[in-house]
């Protein structure tokens, strides 16, 4: 088939940059997911970590991998980010997906109450990311928490079953 002048090909040009922009749009304006921990050490204290990004204190977690499973991608964020060992799961606290819970994303975080320790021979967490690593009674948290830190602790602290938001 021979094309005779320029407006059938910048039409199809046209056509498939239009095609091409929403399907980026689609695969890119997705929700991440993510997993996080409400980490207890032998003490019953939380763990926390502080952010060097906005100094802030957090319980830890992060975005699930490509090829990882929840549980796998909770140990690895665990180790990375506090230097701790998932030892157990507990129970889920609840699942969180609105999208102003997080500031530089939509994320969906799957949060657990999880039994943790020290972990052997584990590398101080990431200075890039990290600042500082404390474990706190529920009643002696820090007032500055991240994001919706607060939020996901008082879900915890109330017991009730798990909740979907």
């Amino acid at each position: 088939m021979r094309v005779t002048g320029g407006a059938p090909l910048r039409a199809l040009v046209s056509g498939t940059w239009t095609l091409g922009r929403e399907v980026l749009r689609l695969l890119l304006r997705r929700p991440v997911l993510g997993i996080v921990a409400v980490a207890l050490d032998e003490a019953d204290r939380l763990v926390l970590m502080r952010r060097r990004d906005t100094g802030t204190w957090c319980l830890p977690g992060g975005m699930c991998e490509w090829g990882e499973d929840l549980r796998a991608a909770l140990g690895r964020e665990l180790r990375e980010e506090v230097g701790c060992e998932l030892v157990e799961v507990r129970r889920v606290v609840g699942i969180y997906s609105d999208p102003a819970r997080d500031p530089r994303m939509h994320a969906v975080a799957v949060v657990v109450e999880a039994r943790v320790r020290p972990a052997r021979g584990a590398e101080p967490p990431n200075p890039l990311e990290v600042l500082e690593v404390r474990s706190f009674l529920p009643s002696e948290l820090p007032a500055e928490l991240a994001h919706d830190t607060r939020r996901l602790v008082d879900d915890y602290l109330a017991g009730a079953p798990a909740v979907l938001a």
